[in-house]
C-alpha cells in the first residue's frame, strides 16, 4: 500500500466525519493512528477485525495494547525517534514485527508508516498486515524443497543400504518400511519439526544395517544364544554406526545415531553404551518402540505374531524400563493410526 496521504482538517464535513475517514473504511489494510504520547487516535474497521477489538476499546488507549509484552520496553524510544524526524515523513512496507490480538494470540505483521495531520496534530498512521499465512507458505515451500533435495541426494543411498539388509535377512524387508512409517508418525505426535520427521522416516530403515556382519545362523537361531553369539548379535549396533558415521549428510548422521542407540534401554540396562533416559537421542528412543511394536505384530521363525491388544500390552509393560514413557504414550494414544500405517 502506498503511504497514506496527509489530509487537512478542512476536509472534515459538518457531520464530524471526513472524506478521508470514509476512505479509510475501504482500505484493505488495518489502519491504526498513534499520537506522540503513544495513544491510539485513529482506527478503521479492518483494524477492529484484525485485532479483535471494538473501535471504542482502542481509541485513546496506549499502543502497547497491540504489542507483545516482550517488545513494549523499546516502543517509547522508537516512537520518540519517529516523531523527532522532519515532518512529514513516510516509510514503505519495510517494518516487520509482531503484534498481539485481544485474545492474546500473536502474529507476524508488516507495517507501512506515514506522518499525517489529524485534528491539527501530527500522528503516525500505520497500515498493518497479518503476514502469517505468507510465512507459512514460505515454510511449506522450504519444506518441499528440502524434501526434494533429500530425495535427490540421499534416497538412493538409503534404498541401497536397506536393500543390503533385506537381501541378507529377507523377513526384514517389509518390517523396515512399516517401522519407518510408525516412527515418523510418533515423531510428529511428539512435536518434532517436519524436516526432522522426514529425516527420521528416511533414516529409520537403516537401523539394523550392521546386521550384514552377523552370521545367518545367529540371526535365525530359535534357541537361547550363547554368550559369544549374543555379543556378536549386539555388535550390529556399533558396526552399523561405523558404516554410517562420519558423513556430512544430516540423513546419514541421524541414521548412524539410530543404529547405535536403538537398543539402549530407558533405565540404562541396554547396549552398547548403557545410556539412560534423555541421554538416549529421541530418534533412538522412537525407533526402539516402533521396532519392537511392529516385530511383535509380525510372524517370526520362532513364534507367530501377537494380536494388537497383546502387542500394545507388552510394550506398555516395559514403559519406563525398556522404553521412554512419552513415546509409549504417543503410541498408545495413536494405535489405530499405527495399525493403518502397517497396511
Amino acid at each position: 500500500m502506498p503511504p497514506v496521504p496527509s489530509t487537512p482538517d478542512a476536509a472534515r464535513s459538518e457531520g464530524g466525519d471526513s472524506t478521508f475517514e470514509q476512505f479509510l473504511e475501504f482500505v484493505p489494510d488495518a489502519i491504526v493512528g498513534v499520537c506522540q504520547s503513544g495513544h491510539i487516535v485513529l482506527v478503521n474497521r479492518h483494524a477492529e477485525e484484525l485485532f479483535g477489538y471494538e473501535r471504542e476499546e482502542l481509541e485513546e488507549r496506549e499502543l502497547d495494547l497491540l504489542v507483545p509484552e516482550r517488545f513494549r520496553r523499546m516502543h517509547p524510544k522508537h516512537r520518540a525517534n519517529y516523531f523527532r524526524r522532519p515532518y512529514p515523513r513516510s516509510m514503505g512496507a519495510d517494518l516487520k514485527l509482531f503484534a498481539v490480538r485481544k485474545d492474546g494470540t500473536e502474529f507476524p505483521a508488516e507495517i507501512s508508516l506515514s506522518s499525517i495531520d489529524w485534528n491539527g496534530e501530527q500522528i503516525a498512521a500505520a497500515a498493518v498486515r497479518d503476514v502469517s499465512r505468507h510465512r507459512e507458505s514460505e515454510r511449506e515451500r522450504a519444506r518441499r524443497k528440502a524434501f526434494g533435495s533429500l530425495e535427490a541426494s540421499s534416497q538412493e543411498a538409503v534404498e541401497r543400504l536397506a536393500g543390503a539388509i533385506e537381501m541378507y535377512h529377507p523377513e526384514n524387508s517389509r518390517h523396515v518400511n512399516r517401522l519407518a512409517s510408525i516412527a515418523a508418525m510418533l515423531g510428529t505426535r511428539l512435536g518434532l519439526d517436519a524436516g526432522r520427521v522426514l529425516l527420521l522416516r528416511a533414516a529409520a530403515p537403516m537401523h539394523d544395517v550392521g546386521m550384514i556382519v552377523t552370521p545367518g545362523g545367529v540371526l535365525r537361531k530359535r534357541g537361547k544364544l550363547t554368550p559369544s553369539e549374543r555379543e556378536r548379535m549386539q555388535s550390529h549396533t556399533t558396526v552399523g554406526h561405523s558404516i554410517l558415521a562420519g558423513s556430512k549428510s544430516e540423513l546419514l548422521k541421524m541414521a548412524a545415531t539410530i543404529a547405535l542407540t536403538h537398543h539402549e534401554w530407558f533405565d540404562g540396562s541396554g547396549y552398547p553404551q548403557g545410556l539412560s533416559g534423555e541421554e538416549i537421542p529421541i530418534e533412538g528412543r522412537i525407533v526402539a518402540v516402533a521396532d519392537v511394536f511392529d516385530a511383535l505384530l509380525s510372524d517370526r521363525p520362532y513364534r507367530l505374531a501377537y494380536d494388537v491388544e497383546q502387542a500394545t500390552g507388552m510394550v506398555a509393560e516395559e514403559s519406563d524400563t525398556h522404553f521412554d514413557p512419552t513415546v509409549i504414550d504417543a503410541l498408545l494414544n495413536n494405535v489405530d493410526e499405527a495399525m493403518a500405517l502397517r497396511g
